[in-house]
């Protein structure tokens, strides 16, 4: 199957891998001659607004004319209330291709609906600005502080959504606003600002008292990215999918109930060093820990679980220990492959990675051929995880 370029149908089309399980399409893109794995969009049909049909010619004008009887197009939502639609078109190899593909997921579709099958959405989107706002032009971060709140970082400074009320105030003065997280645990906002992109510390009570005090973090001009996660755990501490903390990510439920423990830390990314501070209740709400030096600058970072922070480069990344009580484990490639590929798929299990094996560590099979037949026949040590 075809889908649209980034750019719409005048771009051209891209060939992409579909399948469809569970009530659902995934897209995969296509890579040389295997399909990517990632999943790069998902039509479900549960979405009250899922509709297939065929096309007409003024629907897709930049299409090719002799195309136009091979395009279908796949109509969701899953916004509540109902959103913008989201129309997705795909180009089938022939007309009688696109008949076969319409026909059929009608059919899943009513299918589906007779049979009232339960609904195990994890997610639901809910549209709580559009572009009518005219108080927030330009959002450029966000994170949820409890179940009816959520601030907004922007261009003009930091905003807070109510979303029971339907209110929006402006929270602090209007330097703008890069990145925001929320530690729930220590009811603490964090947030890189200004032109000069340094560390804040927000006091969650700003929400309500606008002469809150922000606390700034010394030595955190320029800074690139931050990170934030449980530092030493404690009992109840919330875990995230990497096994880590997830103080920006908890539940609207684990919010209201609260709990949690450990040490939580805060990881500034400026130049070609991390400094690694300590969130306290103290005064000023943090304490500088450690430095650590890095072998060019950082362009992501997250904290594991364990005490572990992983930095993200152009082509690898390094994971330290938090207290610097471990030796650093570094991985770079030559293929180019952006650090997106480690920290954003996740596909290397970073909690199982160990030392690189030895030459009698490996399996037999992948021996040089030169290897001493006694030498790879030996006992197999396997290296201790990180």
């Amino acid at each position: 199957m075809k889908v649209p370029k980034p750019g719409g149908v005048k771009k051209g089309w891209v060939r992409q891998f579909v399948v469809v399980c569970d009530f659902k399409l995934f897209l995969y893109e296509l890579q040389a001659t295997a399909p990517s794995v990632a999943v790069s969009q998902i039509l479900d049909m549960r979405d009250p607004e899922f509709e297939v049909s065929s096309v007409r010619e003024s629907d897709v004008i930049h299409a090719n004319k002799k195309d136009v009887n091979c395009i279908f197009r796949v109509t969701t939502s899953l916004m509540d209330p109902p959103g913008v639609r989201h129309q997705c078109l795909m180009l089938a190899d022939s007309e009688s291709e696109k008949t076969k593909w319409v026909v059929a997921l009608n059919e899943l579709h009513r299918i589906l609906k007779k049979n009232r099958l339960p609904d195990r959405t994890v997610f639901r989107c809910r549209e709580v600005l559009d572009n009518t706002v005219g108080v927030i032009k330009n959002a450029l971060s966000a994170c949820l502080v409890d179940r009816d709140r959520l601030v907004v970082g922007t261009d003009d400074g930091l905003f807070c959504v109510d979303l029971d009320q339907d209110e929006i105030c402006r929270i602090g003065d209007q330097k703008k606003i890069h990145q925001v997280e929320y530690l729930h645990d220590e009811q603490l906002m964090i947030a890189l600002a200004g032109k000069q992109r340094q560390m804040r510390l927000i006091p969650v009570k700003a929400l309500d008292q606008p002469d809150t005090e922000w606390i700034k973090v010394a030595d955190t001009k320029g800074c690139i990215v931050f990170a934030t996660g449980i530092m030493r755990p404690g009992a109840g501490g919330h875990q995230n999918h990497h096994g880590g903390a997830s103080p920006g990510g908890l539940s609207a439920a684990a919010m209201v109930a609260g709990g949690g423990g450990g040490s939580y830390c805060l990881c500034v990314a400026v130049k070609r060093q991390v400094i690694i501070y300590e969130i306290t209740r103290l005064k000023i709400r943090h304490k500088r820990l450690r430095e650590v030096l890095l072998p060019a600058q950082a362009q992501s970072l997250d904290v594991f679980s364990e005490g572990r922070l992983c930095v993200g480069y152009q082509s690898g990344f390094t994971i330290y220990s938090l207290l610097g009580d471990q030796h650093p484990l570094c991985k770079f490639n030559d293929s180019g492959i952006s650090n997106k590929f480690y920290l954003n798929c996740l596909l290397i299990p970073f909690c199982s990675i160990g030392p690189p094996r030895q030459p009698d560590a490996r399996l037999p099979g992948l021996q040089p051929s030169g290897c001493p037949r006694s030498h790879r026949a030996g006992p197999r040590r396997v290296p201790p995880r990180l």
